[in-house]
């Protein structure tokens, strides 16, 4: 009896102390993550901090946090760099403003050619403020879109019409090509992305922009338009980044409406990418893929 006491006893501690250790080894990795999460800074370096991901399931949650981590910087680094870039844009045309005020108080340049400047850059920077605006409500989740039934077709002919005046100054022709199609959208939504993106393309192109209507081919797509123009088109990386805000091209131009047109495009459950056009330039295409 005493031996088997003592066996029990002895058995028991066994277990005891080999629990204690896998708890331990268990808690360990958990406790430096619970410090490094509470003591996590976005702009600060965190790699020497996080335990290092394994293949247990805690190591597969510390690998989550350091996926978790990244995400957050890199959300971090473009929200500084977007603040930076904004600040830059509206100053450039405050600036030439109260340039142009000073010189017409100077008498250096007369009152009308000065006005005309000014209203040339504050109507800019209305058009600025607006889309930083219609880029806050589209990246909201609360704003509700109604959907109608639209004849596609007729839609992209009123953003044709309101965009030739602009396309005869730099003699671009516009046209329509492909099948009459009615589709269920956000008719308001859809209009500005559609106009966004043959404004990007009149402002690009050498002589000519032309938007293709389709049908889905696949049964995952319901429809697709392509917005193509001749210009000198996007290399690669520049195809992969010109959604970005503020996204500055080889020839340094700036602007929100491809980041905007994006924005419409994830919130109507399609995708917006970029490709080298048939016509030699860029093309934009949205594909409207099954809700």
């Amino acid at each position: 009896m005493r031996t088997t006491l003592l066996s029990i006893v002895a058995s028991f501690l066994v277990i005891l102390v080999i629990g204690l250790m896998v708890v331990s080894r268990l808690v360990r990795p958990l406790k430096r993550l619970k410090e490094a999460v509470g003591n996590y800074e976005p702009d600060q370096p965190h790699d020497s901090e996080f335990p290092q991901a394994d293949q247990s399931e805690i190591g597969e949650l510390i690998g989550t946090f350091h996926s978790m981590s990244a995400r957050i910087q890199r959300h971090h680094h473009d929200q500084i760099e977007f603040l930076q870039n904004v600040s830059h844009e509206l100053r450039t045309p405050l600036m030439s403003i109260q340039g142009y005020v000073y010189a017409i108080q100077d008498q250096v340049v007369s009152q009308e050619e000065g006005l005309s400047i000014i209203n040339v850059q504050s109507q800019r920077l209305i058009d600025m403020v607006e889309k930083l605006l219609q880029l806050s409500r589209l990246e909201g989740v609360n704003e509700e879109w109604p959907v109608s039934l639209i004849d596609l077709r007729s839609m992209a002919e009123d953003a044709v019409h309101l965009l030739m005046p602009v396309a005869a100054e730099r003699s671009v022709s516009l046209r329509i090509m492909g099948e009459d199609l009615h589709v269920a959208a956000p008719g308001e939504q859809l209009f500005r992305m559609i106009l966004n993106l043959l404004q990007n393309a009149v402002r690009h192109t050498s002589t000519e922009v032309v938007i293709h209507l389709e049908t889905g081919t696949t049964p995952e797509v319901v429809w697709v338009m392509h917005v193509d123009d001749d210009g000198e088109g996007l290399t690669e990386q520049e195809a992969a980044e010109v959604f970005r805000r503020f996204y500055a091209g080889s020839n340094g131009v700036t602007g929100l409406g491809l980041s905007i047109c994006r924005q419409i495009a994830s919130r109507l459950g399609g995708e917006l990418v970029c490709t080298r056009s048939p016509l030699g330039g860029a093309r934009f295409s949205y594909i409207q893929r099954v809700l």
